[in-house]
């Protein structure tokens, strides 16, 4: 477990920076603004991905039991080495990548939650990384 010492220049940047990438993660997720880039919805391609997807579901929980351990074994290691703060850190980064994939792959419109949201996370992250090296 870290301690957390609100003096030190190093811990106070871990704390701002995890509390920003928080508050960006509920700006993507609870706020979406105005449009400011709208793209044409494919319904043919999101329609074979859907199909694709559930097709390939049970093969996903065959992959999921052989790679389950690694995944278990990674976490282990990056909490035994790098500490708990840098492990979950990475969460905040999954709902960007998500509102990424959507806008990418099912041409969903881009909201300014979702570039204003997208960039405290960033920021929250990047201060989080360079505080803990």
């Amino acid at each position: 477990m870290e301690k957390v010492s609100i003096r030190k220049e190093s811990s106070l940047a871990k704390v701002l920076g995890t509390l920003l990438s928080i508050v960006g993660a509920l700006v993507v997720t609870l706020y979406h603004g105005p449009v400011l880039m709208s793209l044409q919805s494919d319904w043919v391609t999101g329609g074979g991905l859907l199909a694709l997807q559930n097709i390939l579901y049970s093969l996903s929980y065959l992959v999921m039991g052989i790679l389950n351990s690694g995944y278990y074994i990674i976490h282990t290691w990056a909490v035994i080495y790098k500490g708990p703060v840098y492990l979950s850190m990475f969460k905040p980064l999954s709902i960007l990548i998500a509102a990424a994939s959507t806008t990418i792959f099912l041409s969903e419109s881009i909201y300014l939650g979702i570039l204003v949201g997208g960039i405290l996370i960033s920021v929250g992250f990047y201060m989080v990384m360079w505080r803990k090296a």
